[in-house]
Formats: C-alpha cells, structure tokens, sequence
C-alpha cells in the first residue's frame, strides 16, 4: 500500500518538529533587537537572478545595513 510510507513520513516528521520551537517576534523592534544580540555580520546565499540580480540584492544589503545601526 502507498499510504503507509506517507503515513510514517508523517509521523516521524511529527515527531522532529515536537523538538523545534516555533516563536515569532512580536514586533520588529524585537526582531531587530535579536538580531543585533546574534553578531555583525548576515550570510546571504542567493541565486543570479533572485530579488531581482545584483540591483534588489544591493537594495537589501542596504535595507540591512539601515536596520542595523
């Protein structure tokens, strides 16, 4: 039968999540605040062409580097 290996795929995903805790900033002060606590430097890896290619890349970095002062 199909179903089983989705069933235990199910399960056992289940199971890996029970152990991630899922919490969400409630402002982005916070998010930004925890942040900063994380270090200085953000490691981005991107494709050629997402957000646009190098332009929406340097518009992020820059969006970054504001938010972070």
């Amino acid at each position: 039968m199909k179903r089983r290996p989705i069933a235990l795929a199910l399960l056992i995903f289940l199971a890996l999540m029970e152990d991630c805790p899922l919490h969400a900033a409630e402002t982005a002060e916070q998010l930004i605040a925890g942040a900063k606590k994380e270090g200085d430097e953000i490691v981005f890896v991107a494709g050629a062409q997402t957000f646009g290619g190098r332009k929406g890349l340097a518009e992020l970095e820059t969006g970054f580097n504001k938010n972070m002062d």
